[in-house]
This record gives C-alpha cells, sequence and structure tokens, in this order.
C-alpha cells in the first residue's frame, strides 16, 4: 500500500500542442478519475506508515488527551468532550429546554437545566449526597438530601417563607413565615406555636426560666379577650418586700410567695374582712370573715371567742391531751352569765329518770369498744317527764335530723345529787346518832 500520495504512480498528463480542446479535456477527466480514486483508497486505509513518527506523536497526544462529538439532528445538538481521566460533560440543547452536565470519575454528577418554566440545578457525590436549586416565576426551593435520608427544604414565593427539615425517621419540623407571623410545628410534639409581632401563640412551653417585665396575663381560653387572671411580680401589702404572686382579675383574690413567707387570699367574706391563710416565721394564721386563728407548734388561739370545733355534719371522732397538761378550760365568770338558779325539782327528776346503758358504734364495727353512756332519745324522753322542754337542758341538742348530748352539762347535774345524797346521809347520820344516845341513856 502506498504510504502516501507523493508515490501515487500518476503522473500529470504530458501534451505536444497538435491535440484538440477535447482530446485534451478526455487526457485531464481521465487523470483526474485515477487521483481520486487513488486518494479514496490512501484515506480509508490510513495507519501508522501514512505519518512521519513527529505528526504520529502530536495526533496520538491529542486524541489521548480528550474526545469531543458534536451531534446534531433535527431536534437536537449535543455536544460532548471526555478526558482520558473519564470525566464528562455533556451539552443538549432542544427547542424546549438546555441542559448541562458534568459528571467526574469519582461519580460526583452536576445538572444544569433550563426551560421556559424553570431552572434546576442540582449537585449529586457519589456517596448520595443530593442538593437541589429550583427556581420559576412562583417560587424558588432550595433542597438538601443526605444519603442517610435527612432532607431540608427552603421554599420562597412572593407572600411566603417555609423551611422544613425531616428525618429517615419520619420525623418534621417545619418554619413558615407569612404576613400573618412566624408558625412553628414539629412532628415531635402536638401543637403549633406562631410568632405574630408581640404575641406567641403555642400550647406547651420548656424553658430553664422566662422573663418578664411585669405581669404574664392569662386569659379565659385561646380565642377569649378576657383576662382571667395574672402571673407575675409584685410587692407583699405587709412588708413592700419583693414577691411572686399571682391574682385574679379584679386582684382580689391573690397568693403571693415572698421571703419572709407566703400568703393566700381571698376577697369574698360577709364584709367583716379578707379570708385567707398566711405562713410567716415561727406560725401560720387563717382569718375569716375578721376572725383570725393562730397556729403556732405548741398552741392554738384565736382573736374570737365564739369558736366551734365541728358541725353537726362534720365530727371531730377524738381530742388527746397530755397527761401533765391535759384539761380544757371552759369561761365560767359570773360576769358573763345571766338568770343563775339552784339546780330545782325538775332537774332531780330528770336525773332520776336518766337510763345509763352500754353500747357500741356502728362506726366502729361489730366488735368495737363497748361505751357507757346515755342515748339522745333517752335524755329527751327523761326531760319530758320531767317536764323539761328542748330549751331548758343544754346537755341535749338537736341540729337538723341529729341529734347530740354535751356530757359536760351532765357534771352539775350529778354534782347536785351527790350533794342531795350526801345531805341525806349527813341527816340520817345525825338521827340514828340521836337514838343511839337514847337507847343509852335509856
Amino acid at each position: 500500500m502506498p504510504s502516501d500520495l507523493l508515490n501515487v504512480d500518476a503522473s500529470f498528463p504530458q501534451f505536444t500542442g497538435e491535440e484538440s480542446i477535447n482530446q485534451k479535456m478526455e487526457r485531464m477527466t481521465s487523470y483526474l478519475y485515477m487521483v481520486l480514486e487513488q486518494l479514496r483508497y490512501t484515506l480509508s486505509n490510513l495507519d501508522s506508515s501514512n505519518f512521519n513518527e513527529t505528526g504520529l506523536a502530536e495526533i496520538t497526544s491529542e486524541v489521548e488527551e480528550s474526545i469531543s462529538w458534536l451531534t446534531q439532528t433535527a431536534k437536537a445538538i449535543t455536544d460532548r468532550v471526555e478526558n482520558a481521566e473519564g470525566d464528562i460533560s455533556i451539552l443538549t440543547q432542544t427547542a424546549e429546554e438546555i441542559e448541562a452536565r458534568v459528571e467526574s470519575t469519582e461519580g460526583d454528577i452536576s445538572t444544569l437545566t433550563q426551560t421556559a418554566e424553570e431552572i434546576e440545578a442540582r449537585v449529586e457525590n457519589a456517596e448520595g449526597d443530593i442538593s437541589t436549586l429550583t427556581q420559576t416565576a412562583e417560587d424558588i426551593t432550595a433542597r438538601v438530601e443526605s444519603a442517610e435520608g435527612d432532607i431540608s427544604t427552603l421554599t420562597q414565593t412572593a407572600s411566603s417563607l417555609e423551611s422544613r427539615i425531616s428525618d429517615a425517621e419520619g420525623n418534621i419540623n417545619t418554619v413558615e413565615q407569612t404576613l400573618e407571623g412566624v408558625a412553628f410545628t414539629s412532628s415531635l410534639a402536638d401543637g403549633s406555636t406562631v410568632i405574630n409581632g408581640g404575641c406567641i401563640s403555642t400550647g406547651q412551653i420548656l424553658a430553664s426560666y422566662i422573663k418578664l417585665g411585669g405581669d404574664l396575663e392569662i386569659y379565659k381560653s385561646v380565642d377569649s379577650t378576657d383576662v382571667g387572671g395574672y402571673l407575675g411580680f409584685t410587692t407583699s401589702a405587709n412588708d413592700d418586700s419583693e414577691a411572686m404572686h399571682m391574682a385574679s382579675s379584679d386582684g382580689s383574690n391573690e397568693v403571693v410567695v415572698t421571703d419572709n413567707g407566703a400568703a393566700l387570699r381571698c376577697a369574698w367574706s360577709t364584709g367583716d374582712g379578707t379570708n385567707g391563710v398566711y405562713a410567716v416565721p415561727n406560725f401560720c394564721y387563717v382569718t375569716a370573715n375578721g376572725t383570725r386563728y393562730d397556729f403556732f407548734a405548741d398552741h392554738f388561739s384565736t382573736s374570737s371567742s365564739d369558736i366551734t370545733l365541728g358541725t353537726g355534719d362534720r365530727y371531730w371522732s377524738a381530742a388527746y391531751l397530755t397527761t401533765v397538761y391535759g384539761s380544757l378550760a371552759s369561761s365560767s365568770d359570773e360576769g358573763k352569765k345571766h338568770d343563775m338558779a339552784p339546780v330545782g325539782e325538775k332537774y332531780q327528776k330528770l336525773f332520776q329518770n336518766l337510763a345509763p346503758c352500754a353500747y357500741r358504734y356502728d362506726s366502729e364495727g361489730e366488735a368495737g369498744p363497748v361505751h357507757l353512756g346515755f342515748t339522745a332519745q333517752g335524755v329527751r324522753r327523761a326531760m319530758e317527764c320531767a317536764g323539761l322542754g328542748e330549751g331548758d337542758f343544754a346537755g341535749y341538742v338537736r341540729e337538723g335530723e341529729e341529734l347530740y348530748l354535751k356530757y359536760p352539762e351532765f357534771i352539775a347535774l350529778n354534782t347536785r345529787m351527790i350533794q342531795g345524797l350526801l345531805e341525806r346521809a349527813d341527816r340520817l347520820e345525825a338521827r340514828l346518832a340521836r337514838v343511839e344516845e337514847k337507847l343509852k341513856l335509856g
């Protein structure tokens, strides 16, 4: 095979001058056909023997560095460039879109796609992490996704901004900003949080501390405009000390806590004063309708002498007193009494008609202790026999349907009856002494 065209056996035609024009044209045409065939053959059978060493080295170097293709059809144009390491870039253009793609030998890929409605940029690495930026006339969306399935998305429109973060377990946190405010939602907790200017609407709040510039207003409901109460900082009314307080909407009912004590106050009363419970150093006290009750470690006192322990439907089951100081002191000053008179015959007849009995209380069970005493009904019958009404003996008490006995009221009656027996015994002893004296004299 000829190594190049210089060795082609086709010398240029020679003319003597005697040839006609037609003869010259025929010889030239034949020559050109021969050269064309030889050229076709040479180009179809090119190999290294057709090039010198310098030219062959230059061509080989260019081929090894990169390869490029340009493909054109009626519908698309594609330009592809690839280097010896395997890196590839492709540019594809159609009437509808333009796409540029760059891929490295490590597997990293970036793509830029443009249409009339949208531009999208996407970058992906060999590990599977992907970031995407998409832009349309209405919105811009940025998305980042990890190979583990974690995804964050930021979307912007003319009227809103939304940030969304999710993980492979399905947990989702979202922040959305509109003209109405900023809303926070999370699948990790129920409800949502909305921040709108100076207003925060939310459900549960967990915080190390909350710093307030004044009272925290507590509304009656989520949608209500009526304040139900306050929680915040105040000054104690007793000693001007700093305090935390919780108060009703009008401030009349309040819980106050200071370094010196605590108070629970209620304005509901009969008009004699504020009701409340107070804890101060060394003791506690309660105020109710103008009366104060003080509770110390070793005693209890009150500002009123008209106090009842228990009521008709709220009994005291027992009172335990020490052996040394155990006693009940009752006011008995003559100056505080009137209509005083000796215990008459009716009360002596009452005593004679009393029917002491042994019994057990139903509340103490079948095996409860045996008590000795009276029944209220039995005392009433004895009173009736003696001609006494319910108001004539304070030892018998009726409150509604309930009947009670005040046993201390029986002490004086017992005392008078014992005194009577002693008087009778004295008389009998004196009479017996006189009889014995007469017998001695007889």
